[in-house]
């Protein structure tokens, strides 16, 4: 009996070291990930797309700001390459067709992992981008997720100038995410003034009524369609 009972003890202290183990071993996994590892996460899934192309469709609601809808043809390559073929004037914020983070991330910046959360299963985790340099004075919020390691939204605050939000929704082309719709909210100060409409004397219609700017309060939609991924694209496409 005295036997029995010394094995039963070493068995239930064998379980019990098993699931130390096992407990520190999801406590290790599941530790957020360093914020530059994040970041490297996400760009090495957008690394893997050497070009694109796609057509595009912006629409523009911005007060004072008066531009049609408008369709263009979107090229992309790596690691640099960007070039929006368009009739007349667009607004293309380029973050919004290449969610890439690079030109956000300089050398002289602080990024800090602010939160970790939960949303439909998938993690995301929200990071901030912080200048070194007082004089800049531009926080950057990213929320990327985990799951697919995809840029999610951006949040760009300015001090004395406002903000401006960047929501991403994705669809799966040849096994890649890609931007379906973006859309840029705008909550500027000091943005653009009231504008004339042409006249003989201001043919053009951007004589304004009074000096001082009013601020950018609107949104630009971006939706995509047609993507043609890493199918090649020649060099003299980008060029000017």
């Amino acid at each position: 009996m005295i036997l029995i009972h010394r094995l039963r003890s070493k068995i239930k202290l064998a379980d019990a070291l098993i699931i130390c183990l096992l407990l520190f071993e999801n406590t290790l996994t599941g530790q957020p990930l360093e914020p530059r590892a994040i970041i490297d996460k996400m760009q090495s899934q957008l690394g893997k797309i050497t070009d694109y192309a796609v057509i595009a469709k912006t629409v523009v609601d911005i007060p004072n700001l008066r531009m049609p809808n408008k369709t263009i043809t979107v090229f992309y390559k790596r690691p640099d390459k960007f070039s929006v073929k368009t009739s007349g004037f667009a607004i293309v914020p380029k973050v919004g067709f290449m969610p890439s983070v690079t030109d956000l991330i300089k050398d002289n910046v602080d990024i800090t992992l602010r939160n970790t959360l939960i949303e439909n299963k998938q993690t995301i985790y929200v990071l901030e981008i912080t200048p070194r340099e007082e004089k800049f004075n531009i926080a950057t919020t990213l929320w990327i997720n985990a799951n697919r390691w995809t840029l999610e939204k951006v949040l760009i605050s300015a001090k004395d100038f406002g903000e401006s939000v960047i929501n991403f929704n994705y669809v799966k082309i040849n096994g890649f995410w890609l931007p379906d719709t973006t859309t840029v909210f705008l909550n500027m100060k000091q943005g653009i003034p009231d504008m004339q409409r042409p006249s003989v004397e201001y043919p053009v219609g951007f004589m304004p009524y009074d000096n001082k700017p009013k601020d950018i309060t609107g949104k630009v939609t971006i939706s995509f369609h047609g993507y043609k991924v890493n199918q090649g694209i020649d060099d003299s496409v980008f060029d000017n």
